[in-house]
Formats: C-alpha cells, structure tokens, sequence
C-alpha cells in the first residue's frame, strides 16, 4: 500500500462536514462526536485536532483538561476508508506529543478490550493498563426493598466518604475513578465529591449498624421523548464486603420508587463483584459489547519544555 502523507493540525470550523461524514460511518451513525464539535473547538486548555491527506480529513483527536493535573484523550476517529493505513496511531502519537507540550500530571483514555492494537500501540508511549470495565444494565423493581438504607450524602459526609473509599478495593480496582457511559473516567477528589454532593448525584447506603457501607455516585439522564422515563447513569458503585448484592438489589427498588426507567453502570472488573451484582439481577449486555479498558501515563513535566508545535507532518504507512 502507498504512503500516505498526513498533516496532523488543530480542527477548524470548516473541517464540521468531514469530520461529521466519519461520525456517520461509526457505531452505525450514533457517535456523540457531532454533539462536542463546536466545545471542542472553542476548548482553551486542550486541543482538538484532525489529520488531513490530499484528500480531505481523514481523522481526528481531542486532548481535554479534565481538572488539575488530569488530562484525557478522547475522539479518536478514522474514516473506515482509510483503515489500516496508520492513521490511528499518528494521532494517537500527536495527542501524546501535544499532552506532553501542554500538561502535566497524568494523561489517560478508555479504549476496547479487544482492540490489541490501540493496546500495543499505548504501551509504546509509555501508557499501562490500570482498570478495566463491564457495562451492566438493570430495571428498576419496586419488589426489591432496603431503599430507606439510602440517603444523599452532604459536603458535611466527606470525611465519611473518604474513611470508606480509602480502605475500598473497588476504589483502587478503579484506579481512583468514575466511569462514564460515554467510558471517560474522572478521578475522585474533594472537589467532584462536593459538586457531586450539591447536585444530590451522591448516595450513601447505611447498613444495619447505621454505618456508611456503600457509596453511589450516579446521574439522572432526563428522557428525549415524553414517552420515555428518565436513566439512571451509575458511575461509581462500591460496597462494603458481603453488602453489594443488597445494596445493587436496593438501588433497583429505591430507583423505581424515583420513577427511573432503567440502570446503567460500568463496573469496575473483579470475580466476586460480577457475581455479586449479578445476584442482584444486574445483567451485561445481549452482545456483549460494553468492555473499556483504562489506560494511563504518568506525564514528564521536565520534557514540557521543549519547543511547543502546533502542526505536524507524517507519512503514515499501511
């Protein structure tokens, strides 16, 4: 196959036709992407960018400031007419090269359990795995009972919240992180957790002896259509040991007494939480779609020195 002669640039308004072409033509015309463009666009911290050959844009990235010291890659499209010919890896390589002008601390993305090629191809610049996630759905059953075990946790719970997370293993499972249904993992802080707590997006569920023994961090989507019922997007779940079945079970009925029409949540992978939420007849999906990988690289601030680029050239090879 002949090389390819990339240019690796910041997006434009003008590339919003191309770039929405590719969005056509991934997860069979449901990307979000369209829906960012203009954010992505105006974002002042990262960088949206694109790869353009002689015939047009063929992809494109995101590099996104999530908060301090938190930095995420996210985006990454090529167009299916031009698979297998490098272009993933250039941009995945200009998001690192830009991360590596513009950020400090850690750089992170979500990608596929099966796709050992993004695999390969992050741990040669310098990212290890360090989570991973199943996607489970449930439906709200008022059958189910221990709802009045919940309560909105308060900024005044903090410290209550941090004594339960800190001896967690689902929080270190997690490395520390939500997980979004759109896979983008936000790490736990002081911050996040008051915000959380003021937008009651924050349950705590007490066990018989009054304790704090779970932690729910989750957000109502409202319906699109006034025949539908909002979803509860669960994207932190964890448990004292012996109490996630009930708990998860719980949240079923406590979730149909709000009126919510569905659960969905990413769950951190281990043994037994797989069997424990699925005691509480939590299930995966019928395709077994919904497995995100986390990956992770620890930026050197001493290289954040070197000369800043705002353009790159590559010759990207099948």
């Amino acid at each position: 196959m002949p090389t390819l002669t990339l240019q690796l640039r910041p997006a434009r308004i003008t590339d919003r036709p191309d770039i929405e072409a590719i969005s056509a033509l991934t997860w069979e015309g449901t990307d979000y992407l369209p829906r960012y463009i203009e954010a992505w666009l105006a974002d002042p911290n990262g960088e949206f960018y694109v790869a353009e050959s002689p015939m047009g844009v063929v992809g494109t990235g995101k590099l996104t400031k999530l908060g301090a010291g938190e930095w995420w890659l996210e985006g990454l499209r090529v167009h299916p007419h031009h698979a297998g010919q490098g272009i993933g890896r250039a941009l995945h390589e200009y998001g690192v090269g830009r991360a590596m002008v513009l950020a400090s601390g850690v750089l992170r993305f979500c990608t596929e359990y099966d796709n050992h090629a993004v695999h390969k191809m992050s741990m040669g610049t310098g990212f290890r795995q360090t989570a991973r996630f199943l996607r489970y759905t449930a439906e709200p059953d008022d059958r189910y009972r221990g709802g009045e075990a919940f309560r909105f946790l308060k900024e005044s719970d903090l410290s209550s919240v941090w004594g339960f997370l800190r001896k967690s293993p689902t929080f270190a499972l997690a490395s520390g992180s939500t997980c979004e249904m759109r896979w983008l993992c936000r790490l736990i802080t002081d911050e996040r957790l008051i915000s959380w707590a003021a937008a009651e997006q924050m349950l705590g569920w007490y066990g018989a002896h009054g304790e704090l023994d779970g932690v729910i961090i989750a957000l109502t989507v409202p319906p699109k259509t006034a025949e539908e019922t909002p979803t509860l997007h669960v994207n932190y779940l964890d448990a004292a040991r012996g109490w996630l079945a009930p708990m998860a079970a719980a949240l079923r009925g406590w979730a149909a007494a709000q009126g919510i029409g569905a659960i969905r949540h990413m769950l951190p992978v281990a043994p037994e939480r797989l069997v424990a939420i699925e005691q509480a007849g939590w299930r995966r999906p019928a395709d077994g779609g919904g497995r995100a990988c986390l990956f992770t690289k620890h930026l050197d601030t001493d290289q954040n020195t070197q000369e800043e680029s705002t353009h790159a050239t590559y010759n990207a090879e099948g």
